[in-house]
């Protein structure tokens, strides 16, 4: 019993040891009210600084997401662009409109039998 009397003391007394000494520490370095008064400024830039960093950071992200999206979507109209090009280059081919004509019976148009040369 006198032991855990003796322990329950010894952090009592640390303990106010260890408030004295960051009293003592906080007077050394002169940390006050008063300090917090003069410093009252800088601190509350500081902190307008980090807000306007994060609220920075969190919308040049969804600028980039956004952006992602958008080039998805450019690529995604790419292909479609180049998949209807093609169908219309094999739809318009000589042959094809050949075929085409044979099949609907239209005898205005025929195939050339002469090769084409150039006008000078």
């Amino acid at each position: 019993m006198k032991d855990e009397l003796k322990n329950l003391k010894r952090r009592l007394t640390s303990d106010e040891d260890d408030k004295q000494r960051f009293l003592e520490v906080m007077q050394s370095l002169s940390i006050n009210g008063q300090w917090f008064k003069k410093q009252l400024g800088v601190i509350a830039l500081i902190l307008v600084g980090v807000i306007i960093y994060v609220t920075n950071r969190y919308q040049a992200q969804q600028e980039i997401i956004e952006e992602e999206a958008l080039q998805k979507e450019l690529d995604d109209w790419k292909y479609r662009c180049l998949t209807r090009n093609s169908e219309l280059t094999l739809k318009t081919r000589q042959s094809k409109v050949e075929d085409l004509l044979r099949q609907y019976g239209d005898s205005t148009i025929t195939i050339g039998i002469e090769p084409p040369y150039a006008l000078r």
